[in-house]
């Protein structure tokens, strides 16, 4: 409990924190601590819709290994695919928050696109300019 304290006031604190300062404009606004809590929102969606249903498919797959006996009390899978199906809907459809990643990287790419030679702090759209950079040499 006293963990969970401690989480969540750092988390205020440093969402209205700001710090580093750029070094090439020292009169520009300083970038806030937690800058990218959208990316890392779209990290945790992914990754959480991608484990739970590569989970979920695999618990299957291994129950039908079984035959029949995969529906037997004594093979487990009884108590399982209950307890981590659900895991697939809970806090989350993966459905939905697979959505939000992709409006997340829709989002990226249109801001590298429309500033393709800036230098920006947000992996993402780094990665979207350099794939650009790359093609626009490439078809010159």
């Amino acid at each position: 409990m006293a963990f969970a304290r401690a989480v969540t006031i750092a988390v205020r604190y440093t969402t209205v924190r700001r710090q580093f300062r750029d070094r090439d404009d020292l009169k520009g606004p300083e970038v806030a601590v937690l800058d990218g809590l959208a990316h890392m929102h779209s990290l945790s969606s992914g990754l959480k819709s991608f484990c739970t249903d590569l989970v979920a498919d695999g618990i299957e797959t291994c129950r039908r290994a079984l035959g029949g006996h995969g529906y037997g009390g004594a093979s487990g899978f009884i108590r399982l695919s209950p307890d981590y199906l659900s895991r697939v809907t809970v806090e989350g459809d993966n459905w939905m928050i697979t959505q939000q990643v992709a409006a997340y990287l829709i989002k990226r790419m249109h801001a590298a696109v429309a500033n393709i030679d800036s230098a920006t702090g947000n992996e993402t759209e780094d990665l979207y300019k350099e794939f650009l950079r790359a093609n626009r040499v490439e078809s010159i």
